[in-house]
């Protein structure tokens, strides 16, 4: 109880779940309604205490007299509460959708849809929204009350975001938007299969708020609950959720929507759905050296000074749903990915692949996350490189969609021995928040460089060069190898990513953006943030530039070259020396491995040394740093100036951050 009291606190759970876990502690005994009521006394006047004394009397519970919420807050609350009928609900995942049921409004009792959305999908078992699925809009008060709960899914693309040839905060595409498809038909059927056929998903397409108006008028909803979008969508009615800003797209549009649903009469709340802790709640202390600025170090240290997550909470045992599920469009009528028609009419079915390498599912997701902690963390620490992800988790897009809940993750690897196993990966889920940090204190991350001087940063203009990387036709097979399963399955193990961008920026020295932009359309787990993230660090002109050397000839990845020779299965038969650098092997041993080079695979795009390229491209960037010296220190690191809200007491400050080596030694030549 004292964890769920935590919660309460903290906003992570209402008055009525913790009303429920008093009574299921002590079943038929008087003390439960006593501790409560001690409990309400210890909180200040207001509308935590207000929330308590209503669960309370919703439950029938008789309190100790001397117990008197605060008036104002227990009238505002009666007010609010009057908003009887059905909550709508949303869920988190790109678009606002969610559920329903006849609970009141008040603002500490009102239903916690989540973890609410802590997941964006529905539950049956530890998924984001199987943590508090009991809560999933009001459901033990809708129990009560004989409301019901609805799940609705609204589609607006248009308001999600830029197009993704334009702007600097693109709405989701291609391989994720596939995805989502598919996770929502998943989450459909279990709804309907383990909850009931009133559960299943109400489709919409938008504008967003004439959707959801005509939906909770056609629901007779009372208010709206949702998880705080992370992807592409910012959440943000008032103050007390500037916290939960994620992604800069979407901030006046979602603000938009929430006022106007509460000028209609509908209750609006929100809930963080998708991280450990909220981005805006971080504060970097950068008054004593734990590692430069806005590196993961330092953000670890300042999440570490905040409460702990609180725990994923068990399954529910009833949500309580209408007889059948309310009308509107199929989700193949919304259209989130359709298939492009050939000239016959036939489609071009392009997510074969993936549908071959995922299952989009929640159990799908369970049972990878349970493989990965029996066989991959035990050993992530010594084999976390390799191409063919043999240690790695495959997590990420479930993750990013809301099957699988961080929480979970953190709470189930701490349980199999956390940092004592694999410090590297116990950081993962810290990596993540700090990319949507990043993202909130720089909105134009996408596309515009951070250190501001490597804008002006000289790069080629070779479409034919940018092509081939993206098919997998560079000539160079590790490089070929990724891109092409990243073409086929939608993901690419981490390292691979990474030698993938190292040869477009390094090697190529073709923009970041560019390659920002594919993998944002050919992800299943394209995530504005950390994709972001990754490129601007690709690129050099993030907070923290890659001090390492990539290379594209590396057979560190793929030591046997079985990886290359799946991928790549033109030159499967080459034998292991060869298969990382063809045009090194001996013309007899091409020949009989049946490999022509300029034939059955591509010539190389570049025949220069790689060592030469990669000093090209830090001489680049060093003339782009020096049109704009007063950004340099003397002892050659970039600066910048801290944005406000980033860290405990250095907003507004020139600081210094990471810059290689190799950079600081051009500065001084």
């Amino acid at each position: 109880m004292k964890d769920s009291a935590n919660l309460y606190r903290q906003g992570d759970l209402s008055a009525e779940a913790l009303q429920e876990d008093f009574a299921r502690a002590l079943p038929d005994s008087p003390a439960a309604p006593a501790l409560f009521a001690d409990l309400a006394a210890l909180l200040p006047p207001g509308p935590q205490r207000a929330g308590l004394r209503a669960a309370a009397v919703n439950a029938g519970w008789t309190l100790n007299p001397s117990f008197s919420p605060n008036p104002v807050s227990a009238s505002a609350g009666a007010g609010r509460g009057a908003l009887r009928g059905r909550a709508l609900a949303t869920n988190a995942g790109g678009g606002w959708s969610g559920g329903a049921s006849d609970a009141g409004a008040d603002p500490e009792g009102a239903p916690a849809l989540v973890e609410a959305l802590d997941s964006a999908w529905a539950p049956l078992d530890r998924s984001r929204i199987t943590a508090r699925a009991d809560e999933l809009a009001g459901g033990p008060k809708a129990a009560r009350t004989g409301g019901v709960v609805a799940f609705v899914f609204v589609s607006s693309p248009e308001e999600d975001g830029d197009d993704l040839h334009s702007g600097m905060s693109w709405r989701p595409a291609g391989a994720s938007l596939y995805w989502l498809q598919e996770a929502l038909r998943s989450f459909d059927a279990d709804l309907r299969s383990k909850i009931g056929a009133g559960a299943g998903v109400l489709y919409r397409r938008g504008p967003y708020l004439p959707a959801l108006q005509q939906a909770a008028a056609a629901l007779g909803a009372g208010a709206v609950y949702m998880g705080r979008r992370c992807e592409p969508a910012i959440f943000a009615t008032d103050a007390r959720m500037a916290a939960g800003l994620y992604e800069p797209a979407m901030i006046a549009t979602d603000a938009r929507v929430a006022a106007g649903l509460e000028a209609g009469g509908l209750a609006v709340r929100s809930f963080n759905t998708l991280m450990l802790h909220e981005p805006g709640a971080v504060r970097l202390d950068m008054s004593r050296y734990n590692g430069h600025f806005g590196t993961l170090m330092p953000f670890v240290r300042a999440c570490d000074r905040l409460p702990a997550p609180p725990k994923p909470l068990p399954v529910p045992l009833r949500v309580p749903v209408a007889a059948s599920a309310p009308e509107g469009l199929s989700l193949d009528e919304l259209g989130l990915a359709p298939m492009p028609l050939r000239a016959d009419g036939t489609a071009v079915d392009w997510a074969a692949g993936i549908r071959g390498a995922w299952d989009i599912s929640e159990a799908g997701a369970l049972r990878q996350m349970d493989v990965f902690l029996d066989a991959g963390f035990p050993r992530y620490e010594a084999a976390r490189q390799f191409a063919d992800a043999r240690a790695v988790s495959r997590l990420s897009p479930y993750l990013h969609f809301g099957q699988l809940s961080a929480r979970v993750l953190a709470a189930e690897s701490r349980r199999r021995g956390g940092p004592a196993v694999s410090k590297t990966f116990s950081r993962r889920l810290a990596w993540r928040d700090l990319a949507s940090w990043q993202l909130l204190h720089w909105p134009r991350m996408p596309a515009k460089p951070i250190r501001s001087p490597y804008a002006r940063q000289a790069w080629r203009d070779e479409p034919g060069e940018l092509r081939a990387w993206q098919r997998g036709r560079t000539g160079f097979p590790l490089v070929d190898a990724g891109m092409r399963e990243l073409w086929a399955t939608g993901w690419m193990q981490q390292s691979v990513r990474m030698v993938c961008a190292a040869f477009l920026v390094e090697y190529l020295s073709l923009h970041w953006v560019h390659g920002c932009r594919w993998f944002h359309y050919t992800l299943v787990d394209a995530d504005l943030a950390i994709n972001s993230m990754m490129w601007q660090n690709a690129g050099k002109s993030g907070l923290d530039q890659w001090n390492f050397t990539l290379l594209p000839t590396s057979s560190s990845q793929d030591p046997d070259g079985a990886y290359v020779a799946r991928w790549v299965p033109e030159l499967a038969q080459l034998p292991r020396k060869w298969i990382h650098s063809p045009w090194a092997a001996p013309a007899e041993t091409l020949a009989a491995a049946g490999v022509e080079l300029g034939g059955t695979y591509p010539h190389r795009l570049t025949k220069a040394d790689l060592k030469a390229l990669r000093q090209a491209n830090a001489e680049a960037i060093n003339a782009a740093r020096r049109t704009a010296p007063h950004l340099v220190d003397r002892n050659g690191y970039d600066m910048i100036e801290i944005p406000k809200g980033a860290t405990a007491g250095e907003d507004g400050k020139i600081m210094r951050i990471f810059t290689k080596p190799e950079y600081r030694k051009l500065w001084a030549a």
